[in-house]
């Protein structure tokens, strides 16, 4: 929350069309690595993670950069020499974050990229009809979908509710299985019902979904995977009231800046922002935080009027663009740095050094102290090591690592 809210400040803080170019330029070209990472490192009996652990996670990050690269290759003029390479270049890049969605085999980031794409072409449309559109109306289409995200935010809660059975939950589904999520959507309404008015409190939502969760679906969840009931069942009908008005106010407020200054990033800012918003609806974007800082910056991008719309000297404003840049990759980065040790723990522990698995893992659990792998890998190798008498450390050692695990895991 506070990397998230100081890279909003920061992106805000930004002044002038270059500062503003580096910052997407280096998204961009970072994105352009993620997805020739994702592309080329399939592997044979799953669907591409890139650098997340996840593929829905994956596709979420992907969908904000190449909202940016297909908002500016649909602006580029491919008639004039220079700008022709530009748009050649963009178009390899949004072709780019395109292939690591697509093999990623998410159902929801082909939903949200599909809204992207909708979106930057809506974009290219004020940007070409910039001045016979008038200010309100630009602000009204952004209401009307903010009532749009409102409605399928409600549909996909009541209708698990009302209509339980609808979808059944398959012996052979995989967690993002329709059946699946459509149980855990009406089992988590009823735990938002139960803990109404307040909620349950941030955190809350794991051990309440235990009291409700459905017959049937074999595995426990935390996270409601649908960030707007997430968060009803956590902080209560608070949350929506202030929800909902933000959502407003937000939307007004891009509207009135999409209209008076429609730039090439700024659209393609408002396109993530409405992708990474209907992914949203089908699992916890939010919650991730290399997804969350790049909408962050997004937001910050798409919040101002102007480009001069920023009360900081130019010396700031490029303060403000170097820190945005190292605070994002020390967010997006720490989960790179978990994977990264968690691989190393898998190896050791494949090779039989049990000792060395468990200092890999509690090593990345200094990125990710919550992550559920890393946990299981150091209890698991603590009770190997315990059993074989592998390793140089005492039996209390091992004994140790195992608590420490297992107090820490969700229970």
């Amino acid at each position: 929350l506070v990397g998230g809210g100081s890279l909003f400040l920061l992106a805000t803080g930004i002044r002038g069309r270059r500062s503003e170019a580096w910052l997407v330029h280096g998204l961009a070209c970072v994105a352009g690595l993620v997805a020739v990472w994702a592309v080329v490192r399939v592997p044979a009996d799953g669907d591409a993670l890139g650098p997340f652990g996840n593929a829905n996670h994956l596709a979420g990050w992907m969908l904000v950069p190449g909202a940016l690269a297909l908002s500016a290759f649909l602006h580029a003029d491919i008639r004039r020499r220079g700008r022709r390479e530009s748009a050649f270049l963009w178009f390899l890049l949004c072709g780019a974050a395109g292939a690591a969605v697509a093999v990623t085999g998410s159902l929801g980031g082909a939903i949200a990229g599909s809204a992207v794409v909708a979106a930057a072409l809506c974009g290219h449309r004020v940007r070409r009809a910039h001045g016979s559109l008038s200010a309100r109306e630009v602000r009204n289409a952004f209401v009307v979908l903010a009532g749009l995200y409102v409605a399928g935010a409600l549909s996909l809660s009541l209708g698990p509710l009302l209509l339980p059975d609808q979808l059944a939950i398959k012996s052979s589904g995989s967690e993002s299985s329709i059946g699946m999520r459509w149980a855990v959507y009406g089992a988590a309404t009823r735990a938002g019902l139960d803990a109404a008015p307040w909620g349950t409190g941030l955190g809350g939502f794991a051990e309440a979904f235990r009291a409700v969760r459905p017959e049937g679906l074999p595995y426990g969840v935390r996270y409601a995977h649908n960030e707007p009931l997430h968060g009803w069942v956590e902080l209560g009908w608070p949350f929506i009231v202030l929800a909902l008005f933000s959502l407003v106010f937000v939307a007004q407020r891009i509207g009135r800046g999409l209209h008076r200054t429609p730039s090439r990033f700024r659209t393609g800012a408002v396109a993530g922002l409405i992708g990474v918003a209907v992914q949203s609806l089908f699992d916890f974007p939010l919650h991730v935080p290399a997804i969350a800082a790049v909408v962050a910056m997004s937001l910050g991008l798409a919040w101002r009027q102007s480009r001069e719309d920023s009360t900081l000297s130019p010396g700031w404003s490029r303060a403000a663009l170097a820190s945005c840049g190292v605070l994002g990759l020390v967010l997006s980065g720490s989960q790179l740095a978990a994977i990264g040790y968690e691989e190393a723990a898998r190896q050791s522990e494949a090779s039989g050094d049990f000792e060395a698995a468990i200092t890999h893992a509690e090593s990345g659990l200094h990125f990710r102290p919550a992550r559920w792998p890393l946990l299981a890998l150091v209890a698991t190798n603590a009770d190997y090591a315990r059993r074989f008498g592998a390793g140089g450390g005492g039996i209390e050692e091992f004994v140790t690592a195992r608590r420490r695990a297992v107090d820490a895991a969700p229970q």
